[in-house]
């Protein structure tokens, strides 16, 4: 709920709906409590419109359940509405329900007890939801699909056993999904196509004026050979071409093999990494870890130079000139740029996730504190 609601809404705003029905809840919990408050002022004479006020919020929540249930029946055609996902649901809701009056009703003692047998009750709703919506997924093409990665796999594999260059960019058209087109990172080899819902703005931004294609509400990346040509390509660093068809336009593009696909390397291809001129220097680029590159950069002029990063800006990478931490500049609001002296220098560059180590240490605390609280410790009833 706090990573729905703190999280930039990149045009998908049902992310605040986790946030808005936590509060609508809070208000409702609140509300009842009154509610009972008022009626056990009025004495013995209100208990039965404390019931009456009981069975219609009920009423009012089945209703809403039955009408929420009605309509995805009717926009999802029954594939995620079936028999068994209803008497799934109506049994759930009925062992909630026993466990929140057996909590309410039953001693001190006891009440730490029906709490704790309520998280086993939500990880065996959540395994048998999970196992319903699983169900639903067809496995008809999975020999067909595993094929085609092994294909793609290999050919990575062969292309960067050819090339000893460290950090370039593949493009992929023989996509297996043309709608959520993540090929490359399910694969695992370097893309600038992305298929995302929380892609920042001014990537994509940059993307389309590059002469790449945005998806819809611009949070997506699509490389098309036939809208982009090799020198756009070559700009962001995109080095070698996969296609299942020659392009009508071969110009900058030189075939290095043509089975199981075709592999096209560009001619126009510039390194993802360099000095805005080159006649100002170079920058050879060497791999320390996975997430993690060491260049060298000679800067061959009287003054200082730009050093353009094609890699998306991101406040998790860390960068250090000659061992001394730089903070990067946008390049048009979506890569990064650095100022590098005259002379040969070291820029090392890592990526760490941000608030990793301080979600790890609060979830920690969370779990620990959650335990404390469940466990009934025999010193602290005495007390």
């Amino acid at each position: 709920m706090v990573w729905h609601g703190f999280a930039e809404a990149n045009g998908s705003p049902y992310r605040y709906t986790f946030l808005i029905s936590f509060w609508m809840i809070c208000i409702a919990a609140k509300r009842y409590k009154e509610l009972d408050a008022i009626f056990e002022q009025e004495g013995q004479a209100a208990e039965k419109k404390k019931r009456i006020a009981q069975k219609l919020i009920a009423g009012i929540f089945i209703t809403a359940v039955v009408c929420i249930a009605f309509y995805q029946y009717q926009e999802d055609g029954s594939d995620y509405l079936t028999k068994k996902s209803v008497v799934l649901t109506c049994g759930i809701l009925a062992c909630w329900c026993i466990l929140i009056r057996l909590k309410k009703y039953s001693p001190p003692k006891y009440s730490k007890a029906v709490v704790c047998f309520m998280f086993p009750m939500l990880a065996l709703e959540l395994g048998m939801n999970m196992k319903l919506d699983i169900s639903h997924f067809s496995y008809a093409n999975v020999k067909e699909y595993r094929a085609y990665v092994e294909d793609m796999t290999q050919l990575v594999q062969e292309i960067s056993e050819r090339d000893e260059e460290v950090l370039y960019r593949i493009e992929n058209d023989v996509r297996y999904d043309q709608i959520c087109f993540n090929d490359a990172m399910l694969i695992g080899y370097p893309s600038i196509t992305h298929y995302s819902s929380v892609m920042p703005y001014p990537v994509s931004s940059f993307a389309a004026k590059e002469g790449f294609s945005a998806c819809p509400g611009s949070l997506s990346i699509l490389y098309k050979c036939d809208e982009a040509d090799s020198k756009t390509a070559g700009k962001s660093g995109i080095k070698y071409l996969i296609r299942k068809e020659l392009p009508e336009n071969m110009q900058g593009w030189v075939l290095k093999q043509d089975s199981p696909y075709y592999v096209l390397e560009n001619s126009n291809y510039q390194p993802v990494i360099r000095f805005e001129s080159e006649e100002v220097g170079s920058a050879e680029i060497q791999r320390a870890e996975k997430t993690a590159f060491t260049v060298v950069l000679k800067n061959e002029q009287k003054d200082s130079q730009k050093l353009l990063l094609m890699i998306p800006w991101h406040s998790g990478w860390q960068l250090q000139l000659d061992g001394e931490s730089i903070a990067p500049d946008r390049y048009q609001d979506a890569m990064m740029e650095v100022s590098i002296p005259k002379g040969t220098h070291v820029l090392t560059m890592a990526f760490h996730p941000i608030l990793l180590k301080e979600g790890i240490f609060v979830s920690f605390a969370a779990v620990l504190i959650l335990v404390f609280a469940l466990t009934p410790f025999p010193w602290y009833n005495k007390k």
